[in-house]
């Protein structure tokens, strides 16, 4: 609704279909943002619908302050679903969980799920998935598993040591990339 968001740093935006949001036009990044500074944030869940790509490069903002149009010019963590990059071909069913932060963009957590044998999600076709995060303090736990099978998952958890406290306002979507729907 009215606190919604939307912004994009390509040519497009976010539409409706079927039921899900998606972005649309050239690829870049686009990014939903849903502002309410008067709220407390302990939980942020979404599902993520792999596109034909198959690739995930998507994810959940928490405590976003500053956001205009520009791949980097947000502030505040992102919690990303990362799967089937070049160079991973030795590695088609891995999946890692990334805790970042932005503006300029700064990897502080990562999580890998594969394993020799592929991971407990992924086993061929990219299914659906939920990614989960819940916020305790500055304690961030994060959950993704299989829509179809919640019991399969990979969980990771991460301790935010920045300057301030954790803000637990403004979460938001990020879609980077890719053809992944919400």
């Amino acid at each position: 609704g009215e606190k919604f968001d939307f912004y994009h740093s390509s040519k497009g935006g976010f539409a409706v279909r079927d039921g899900k949001l998606e972005p649309v036009g050239e690829e870049g990044e686009f990014k939903a943002i849903y502002r309410d500074g008067g709220s407390t944030i302990q939980a942020v869940s979404v599902d993520i619908y792999p596109g034909e790509s198959g690739q995930i490069n998507s994810g959940i903002y928490i405590g976003t302050s500053t956001v205009e149009d520009g791949v980097d010019r947000i502030k505040g963590l992102v919690v990303m679903v990362e799967s089937s990059f070049s160079g991973w071909d030795d590695a088609v069913n891995r999946i890692d969980l990334v805790v970042g932060r932005f503006p300029i963009w700064k990897e502080l957590h990562r999580c890998t799920s594969e394993t020799g044998n592929g991971n407990a999600l992924f086993a061929g076709a990219k299914e659906p998935l939920n990614l989960s995060v819940f916020l305790d303090g500055n304690t961030l736990t994060v959950k993704l598993s299989l829509i179809s099978n919640p019991e399969k998952f990979v969980t990771t958890t991460y301790t935010y040591n920045g300057a301030t406290e954790l803000p637990t306002h403004n979460v938001g979507l990020r879609s980077a990339f890719n053809d992944a729907a919400f």
